[in-house]
């Protein structure tokens, strides 16, 4: 797994207290920064990943893609920065149970929501 906030590779192998750490301080101070956790295991050049960020209106945004840009799919349900924490950190330990619980809609690869530089 790889880390990236803001574009920048925080970590190439992120543990859960680093990625808690950085869900939180990024996704709360009101600037809208991408925090992306890329799945390197799959060899699809960095098209599986799950990415957070908060909005101008203080909306949190959880988007997944699985390989493809024909595959990338957003969050409906309402989120707080704790489901994001608890989201990552169960992708991070490949636990399938990441996806549960939420409401998620395919994204037309010209829709998408999170405009991130990565």
């Amino acid at each position: 797994m790889q880390l990236i906030v803001d574009g920048e590779i925080v970590s190439e192998d992120p543990n859960a207290q680093l990625v808690t750490q950085e869900v939180i301080e990024n996704l709360t101070n009101g600037v809208e920064i991408p925090v992306i956790l890329v799945d390197t295991d799959v060899l699809d050049n960095g098209l599986t990943y799950v990415q957070a960020v908060i909005d101008e209106d203080d909306v949190y945004i959880l988007e997944y893609q699985d390989g493809s840009l024909d595959r990338h799919y957003f969050c409906t349900s309402e989120i707080s920065v704790d489901d994001i924490v608890h989201t990552f950190v169960l992708y991070l330990d490949a636990n399938p149970e990441w996806k549960t619980g939420l409401c998620w809609e395919k994204l037309d690869p010209d829709e998408m929501i999170i405009q991130s530089s990565y």
